[in-house]
This record gives C-alpha cells, structure tokens and sequence, in this order.
C-alpha cells in the first residue's frame, strides 16, 4: 500500500494576526500497484488535466466550488484517510512545548497518526512532500525511520520505504492535501463548508488529538525537552576544568 501524508494550517500562536486555529495532518491511503498509485492516482491527474489545464491542485490557492468539483469527482474512487485535528489552543494549554517548533508539532502528530494507522498497514511506501526544509525532512525521515521501521518493529506493519516527492508531479500527494484541507475547514467552524460532509465522511474518520495527548507512550510525551537537557549536559561534560 501506498500512504500519502500532508498537513493544512500553520503552527503560529498569534491568533490575532492571522494564525490558524486548527492544525490537520492527513494520510490518505490506497492499494500499492507496481507503477504509481494505480485508477486513483490517475483519476486526479485526469481531473487536473481537464478542469484545471494540469496545474497543480492545491487546496489553498482554489475555490470552494473547485473543493467541492473535485471532492465529488473522487467520491466513488479507491482511497480511505485518516486524519488528526489539533486545536492549538486547547493544546497551548494542556502542553504548550508540542508547539515550539514545526519539527516538534509534526513528530507529535505523525505518533498519533501511525498509532492509529498501524493496525492496518501492510508494509506501506510513505509519500512526504518536500515543500519543507531539507533540515526538517531529514529530521522527520530519522524519527519515522527509529519508530517505524522493520528494523526496530521486525513485523509487516513497519514503513517498508519513505520517499519524499515534489507535490506537483505526485498526484496522491494532491488527494491528501486536499483532504487535510477540507477536514480543517470542517473542524474549524469559521468556514461555511460542507465538502467534508458531502464527499468525506464515509471515506475516513477524524481524531481531536487533545483527547489522546496520553495516549503516546512515556518516553515521547515531552516532545522539546530532551534536545535542551542533553544539549545542557553535554556542555557541562565537555567544559574546561579549572587547573588552578
């Protein structure tokens, strides 16, 4: 199987100028074929091709009626997702350092969406976009990598392989944005959308992360705090001694 994974929403804190109450990261999911995604992924680039002269689909920069056109027009194709939503808010106040830092933000929500995911993955090919930094996806491919992986699972719901790919070329890379997209208008009650209703709610299903902040083992609930401690420790370790 093949698992495509992007996020809609920003991790900034200034709600007053801007910031987006909600944070959506969604894996959409299909059947792995020897070459692309099979139907799915060539009913996108067909839909793209016709009504949006092959440009990439991008659920930022189209309309809600194009949200709507293309969340119906792959309604009956073959794909389920599941998706996590985050009020940050909520989270600001029930452990606000999962919001320091892009990295910390992603990591904490790719644990509780393979947590959720595992019980059905048969060693998937993960697609990520490369839009990040190349510091960031490096940091994300080493976590997937040492939680994730055959290595350290020995079982066939481990990541078989990670590929990070350019969005404008991956057409299942497009479904999840979309889907990540229209997830996060349905969440947060400022946007009159009914897409999800209408075209998602059969195909998947939400989890509000700020109920399952507890759920995560021990060792990865204090996502930002370890890097300072050993960064702290190793300073003291390595520092001078004072000869006189």
């Amino acid at each position: 199987m093949k698992i495509a994974i992007d996020e809609s929403g920003d991790i900034g804190q200034r709600f007053w100028r801007g910031s987006t109450k909600w944070f959506v990261m969604a894996a959409v999911i299909v059947p792995d074929v020897q070459d692309g995604c099979g139907l799915t992924c060539q009913a996108v680039s067909d839909y793209a091709e016709e009504f949006a002269g092959g440009r990439e689909l991008h659920f930022a920069h189209n309309s809600h009626d194009q949200h709507a056109s293309f969340l119906k027009y792959m309604h009956d194709k073959d794909f389920v997702y599941v998706s996590v939503a985050l009020d940050k808010r909520k989270l600001l106040r029930i452990s606000p350092q999962i919001l320091a830092t892009k990295q910390t933000l992603l990591r904490f929500c790719l644990d509780i969406l393979f947590t959720e995911l595992k019980p059905w993955l048969d060693n998937p090919i993960v697609l990520l976009d490369t839009s990040g930094s190349e510091q960031l996806n490096k940091s994300l491919k080493r976590h997937l990598k040492e939680y994730y992986s055959p290595k350290f699972n020995g079982d066939h719901r481990s990541i078989k392989e990670q590929r990070y790919v350019d969005s404008r070329t991956e057409p299942l890379v497009q479904l999840a944005d979309y889907v990540a997209g229209a997830v996060r208008h349905h969440v947060d009650k400022s946007y009159n959308s009914r897409s999800y209703e209408q075209y998602l709610a059969d195909k998947g299903k939400i989890i509000y992360l700020e109920d399952r902040l507890h759920d995560l083992p021990p060792k990865r609930r204090s996502y930002g705090r370890n890097k300072r401690k050993k960064r702290h420790h190793a300073w003291r370790r390595h520092r001078p001694r004072n000869r006189y």
